[in-house]
């Protein structure tokens, strides 16, 4: 038996991409200032040639979720399907029992990527 149903983590991945439901909701959690750390993201993330994931790491409470929110509404506002963004925390003890596989699984059955 899971310890965790599908259900409950196709909640909890809802209440963690409000953009999928409404595409101004990240605007809630964007800051007017953007930080070196915003600018290098979003240079790794779009190079056009060299298709990788872009880590932001560091520690508690320094901004990480801001500049994701920042990088979520630049996405949006050039033209990203809100769908095709997906953010989720493992600090999330629903997600964490889950585990990333079960969480892409869950996701993937929401939402397949288009594009």
């Amino acid at each position: 038996m899971a310890l965790v149903t599908n259900e409950q983590v196709i909640k909890a991945l809802r209440n963690y991409n409000p953009w999928w439901r409404n595409p101004s909701a990240a605007k809630e959690e964007d800051r007017p200032q953007h930080r070196v750390a915003y600018h290098e993201t979003l240079r790794i993330m779009q190079h056009k040639t060299i298709r990788r994931f872009a880590v932001l790491s560091g520690a508690r409470r320094v901004g990480k979720t801001t500049i994701l929110y920042q990088i979520i509404n630049h996405l949006i506002d050039n033209g990203v399907n809100p769908r095709n963004i997906f953010y989720a925390t493992f600090d999330n003890p629903v997600l964490k029992m889950a585990g990333v596989d079960m969480v892409l699984s869950a996701y993937d059955s929401m939402y397949p990527v288009e594009g």
